[in-house]
């Protein structure tokens, strides 16, 4: 018996709990922060625990149905599965290749003034530190979570459809690609109902939805997608408290220690 999905799951569950619970508890009581419509927002990070439970059920039905798939970390599922480059996809990569492509996407919203994602409203009275930390969490959390609950329904609707017609190996390729289009409807959808039309730019919000799904197709992980979703929202949040100018050096300044430390620990690597 194949344990690795609930292994999966149970550690995907660990963390959204530390997101969408110890963090934003954080922002709300040492920082003196307290979210403007909790009745509202309560009802879409509901949506988040809903779709969590989701995640956990389709892990343990895994076991047993091919077409049940909890899509935490998928390479052989991913665009290079059934390829030579399926092999260099490990964890580590994707936390790296997630770090680095989520912050240099941000700094590119910053410095283009572009509105991919809309910000969690809050009071005024809410202290700096507490207006980032709420910003990001438990938003970014609880939204990524239902958009890998429908990934994960329609990758498994994908592979049960191709195994029922024998279909090529291309074909969930295809479908691979085909999710991404149609996941960039309902995420703007699902944006749509959680902030309304005027928060921000459609087009953005759809090219969110298509990118952040491709870079999860990509890597058999939404792991990418959720660290680009809490880039954006901290350092959108940090260029409204202080300045564009700030938020820019900011990121650029985490982009190249980063980039020197990833370096660093390559070559020593390479030399033990």
């Amino acid at each position: 018996m194949d344990w690795k999905p609930i292994f999966k799951a149970a550690v995907t569950a660990v963390l959204a709990f530390i997101t969408m619970g110890l963090i934003p508890y954080l922002g709300l009581f040492a920082f003196n922060a307290f979210e403007t419509d909790l009745a509202k927002a309560t009802l879409y990070y509901g949506l988040g625990g809903i779709a969590l439970i989701s995640i956990l059920a389709l892990a343990v039905l895994s076991i047993k149905y091919k077409w049940a798939i909890a899509y935490l970390f998928e390479p052989s599922l991913s665009l290079f599965g059934d390829t030579p480059l399926e092999k260099y996809i490990t964890v580590r990569r994707v936390i790296h290749f997630g770090i680095l492509l989520g912050l240099i996407l941000s700094y590119v919203s910053i410095v283009t003034q572009t509105s991919f994602v809309a910000l969690p409203s809050i009071e005024q009275q809410v202290t700096a530190t507490g207006q980032i930390i709420l910003s990001a969490e438990p938003a970014a959390s609880s939204e990524t979570l239902v958009m890998v609950a429908v990934i994960s329904l329609l990758v498994g609707l994908s592979v049960w459809f191709i195994d029922k017609y024998d279909l090529p190996e291309i074909a969930l390729k295809l479908f691979l690609f085909l999710i991404c289009v149609l996941n960039a409807g309902i995420w703007t959808a699902f944006h749509l109902a959680r902030y309304g039309a005027s928060e921000t730019n459609l087009g953005g919000t759809a090219f969110f939805g298509f990118f952040g799904s491709l870079m999860t197709v990509l890597t058999g992980s939404p792991l990418p997608w959720y660290l680009w979703h809490v880039f954006l929202n901290i350092f959108v949040k940090m260029k409204e408290i202080f300045s564009s100018e700030f938020a820019q050096n900011v990121i650029l300044g985490i982009i190249i220690f980063y980039s020197i430390a990833l370096v660093i620990v390559f070559i020593i690597r390479q030399r033990k």
